[in-house]
């Protein structure tokens, strides 16, 4: 089992990637800037992903509980850059 770190889970792309990953049997922590609207996931958190410091929050919150993270994927990502782009990892 492995464990997904997924972004814009609320709806799209985000949500269909935490669905499938959960139905595959892997752990999803589920990100979205509204929590309450992520449909599915192991652990769901609110973050903005243009927030550099809520999502370094938010990583590391999410390593804290599960242990650790060996898929990030999702609606947006963002790279190294600073740079919010649709795709997943």
């Amino acid at each position: 089992m492995s464990v997904w770190f997924v972004t814009g889970a609320s709806r799209g792309l985000g949500a269909e990637i935490a669905r499938a990953a959960l139905a595959a049997g892997h752990e999803v922590v589920a990100t979205a800037r509204d929590r309450t609207a992520i449909p599915a996931a192991s652990l769901a958190l609110a973050l903005d992903v243009t927030d550099e410091g809520q999502a370094s929050a938010r990583g590391g919150a999410a390593g804290a509980r599960v242990g650790r993270v060996d898929r990030v994927g999702g609606g947006v990502i963002k790279k190294i850059t600073g740079r919010p782009h649709m795709g997943c990892l």
